[in-house]
């Protein structure tokens, strides 16, 4: 018994000692350990340990211990404006404000505007027309592409005369350096005077406006003279490939337009060029489509060229004059002479290989190699920068 009444003590001791809410329990069954017990318990109610809550004073400490947690991310709770009188009807998702409701009525009216005048109302208007013409319009849209971009200007900031350019790309190129990215601007330009003349080049700037102007100057001076008829068209069919671009040239009789790819037909109008029909085989990179654009019309072998590579007559039969044959070009002395000294060299040696000459009595395209010999830039023009 003695045990027992020590090992309660024990107990009751360790409980006071930490603080800790005495719980009435059935173990202390002799009296000397239920008299301690008492004891304790009265102890711990001088000290306020033992409180007892009501539902509402609960919720209340566990707010205050807990800081309103549980509740989510919720704002502020909106409260009643005191200004308004009767109940309130509280705020919806868009917080509009409806006077009488949520906000006072303002009693004092506001003067009413004066009605514009009909000259003024359409004045609005005309400050947002068009920059430029319906006519000289992108092809997509008001963006860069397609547009002319005017003629070209010297160092010395005179504009060349007879000279337009337009715009054939305009993208955003970037380039690593040691501080990070550098991004630009890059432009594609092509400039002709609608006599033969035509040109090409990349300018590269910060906006596009400078990069088209740079672009435009520098053209100026990549020209290249392509022949054109008197029928403003090519002197003959022909076919050319740069990369895995293929651009098939067709000759086409007055009247029948540039029926070519956007890129080609504004190469061909900046060149004079007023009929004939394109068609691209392969890829339409705009740089390649330039290339190989600028490679086909220069490949091209003019009347007098032939009568002086064949050393003959060169004769046209037209439909619309009744295929009555026209002479439109006369070889030289010399070419005449030529002529006839290669035919009695043939005739000696037997030689049957002019029979199956695709090109004999006909146009024959020009090399790569003789292009390069007129004009050693012909494709290197988009090298610099």
């Amino acid at each position: 018994m003695f045990s027992k009444i020590l090992t309660c003590s024990r107990i009751i001791h360790q409980l006071t000692s930490r603080n800790t809410f005495l719980l009435r329990s059935s173990v202390l069954s002799c009296s000397n350990c239920y008299t301690q017990s008492a004891q304790s318990q009265k102890n711990f109610q001088n000290k306020n340990f033992i409180r007892n809550y009501s539902i509402g004073e609960y919720d209340k400490l566990w707010q205050a211990v807990s800081s309103g947690r549980g509740k989510g991310r919720t704002g502020k709770k909106k409260v009643a404006p005191k200004d308004v009188e009767g109940d309130f009807l509280g705020f919806g998702k868009a917080n509009i404000e409806w006077p009488g409701l949520t906000k006072p009525i303002d009693l004092q009216r506001k003067p009413k505007q004066k009605r514009r005048d009909y000259e003024e109302y359409n004045a609005q208007f005309e400050r947002r027309k068009r920059q430029f013409d319906a006519t000289q319009r992108g092809w997509s849209g008001t963006t860069w592409p397609g547009r002319h971009a005017g003629a070209p200007e010297l160092p010395s900031g005179d504009a060349v005369k007879d000279f337009d350019s337009i715009v054939i790309e305009v993208k955003k190129v970037a380039v690593t350096r040691a501080n990070g990215k550098r991004k630009r601007t890059s432009a594609l330009v092509v400039v002709g005077n609608g006599k033969g003349s035509i040109g090409w080049a990349i300018g590269k700037a910060t906006f596009a406006s400078a990069a088209i102007r740079k672009a435009r100057n520098k053209a100026v001076n990549y020209l290249h003279y392509v022949p054109v008829t008197e029928e403003k068209s090519i002197y003959h069919n022909l076919q050319t490939k740069v990369n895995s671009t293929q651009i098939n040239f067709e000759k086409k009789v007055p009247g029948h337009g540039r029926r070519c790819q956007r890129i080609v037909r504004a190469i061909c109008e900046l060149a004079g060029i007023e009929n004939i029909r394109c068609k691209i085989v392969g890829r339409t990179t705009p740089l390649t489509v330039v290339r190989a654009t600028f490679q086909g019309l220069q490949m091209q072998e003019t009347h007098q060229e032939l009568a002086e590579r064949t050393g003959k007559y060169v004769v046209e039969f037209r439909n619309e004059e009744g295929n009555f044959p026209r002479i439109v070009a006369i070889p030289t002395e010399g070419a005449i002479q030529r002529r006839i000294e290669e035919e009695t060299e043939h005739k000696q040696s037997e030689d049957i290989t002019l029979h199956f000459d695709p090109y004999r009595g006909a146009h024959k395209p020009k090399s790569l190699n003789q292009i390069q010999g007129t004009h050693p830039n012909v494709l290197a023009d988009a090298s610099s920068t």
